[in-house]
This record gives C-alpha cells, sequence and structure tokens, in this order.
C-alpha cells in the first residue's frame, strides 16, 4: 500500500481486524493491532481493543484475552467486557463469565443482557441451580 502512495485508517485497520478475528488469525490480528500502534501512530478505539479482544477470546485464548484488558487499561469499556463475556459463552467458561458479567453490571446496571448471557452459560454447563440464581439477579435488579 505505501509503494502506492496508501496509507491505512482506522477502518482499514478495523476492518483487518475483523478478518483476523473471523479467518483464525489471531497472531497476524495482533501484528496488526501493533502496527496500527506503532507504525502508523493510530490511536485505538474501543471498538479495536473489543475486536482484540473478540479475536482472543474466540480462540479459546480468554486468560490472555482477560490480561490484554488489563494491561491496556480499559477496563471502564464496556465493549471489551461483553466481548469477553461472548467468548465465555462459546467456551463454556463459567468464572470469567461472571466477572465479565460484573464488570460490565457495575458500569452499565441497567443492561440485562449480560445476565441472559451468564444464565445461558450455566444452563448449558448443566447446572440449573446457578441459572436460576442469575435470573434471581435479573429480576431483583427490576431488569426483565
Amino acid at each position: 500500500m505505501k509503494s502506492e502512495g496508501l496509507f491505512p485508517d482506522g477502518v482499514t485497520f478495523l476492518d483487518c481486524l475483523y478478518a483476523c478475528n473471523h479467518g483464525g488469525l489471531v497472531e497476524e490480528g495482533l501484528r496488526v493491532f501493533k502496527i496500527m500502534i506503532e507504525v502508523h501512530n493510530l490511536k485505538p478505539k474501543r471498538e479495536y481493543f473489543a475486536r482484540v479482544v473478540d479475536m482472543l477470546g474466540h480462540a479459546g485464548r480468554l486468560n490472555e484475552a482477560e490480561s490484554f484488558i488489563d494491561e491496556m487499561g480499559i477496563e471502564l469499556a464496556v465493549l471489551v467486557w461483553e466481548a469477553l463475556l461472548g467468548a465465555c459463552r462459546v467456551h463454556g467458561e463459567v468464572v470469567l463469565g461472571e466477572k465479565s458479567t460484573q464488570k460490565i453490571m457495575e458500569l452499565q446496571p441497567e443492561r440485562h443482557g449480560p445476565y441472559v448471557l451468564l444464565a445461558n452459560i450455566h444452563a448449558e454447563r448443566g447446572s440449573r441451580e446457578d441459572k436460576e440464581m442469575v435470573r434471581k439477579k435479573l429480576v431483583n435488579h427490576g431488569l426483565k
């Protein structure tokens, strides 16, 4: 691209991250993210961080996704916790799913989706009691 006088912008990088995510090309995606910051001096927005978390999470690298959130200082971005919660559902990861749900509810307590996803994680793992406990929390918070 550079040899043609073309320089990628933020949308280009977001699309590359999306493609790497859906193609299972995690290392390439991480490299794209690094190049975006270090070579092109683009400051990533929350969507970029969420895409990286989603990419790591769907590849089963849940602990690495959580570490990425901590290292990047993006604990206050709901999108990254939603991405991690979605990956926890895919992989049946209850403990990190509960943590993700808690973080989302701290940031946006009016949301009901995280509780539904967490209840589904419990249901898929065969834990009806935990599923019902999560559903009760949903009702206790006045959410439907």
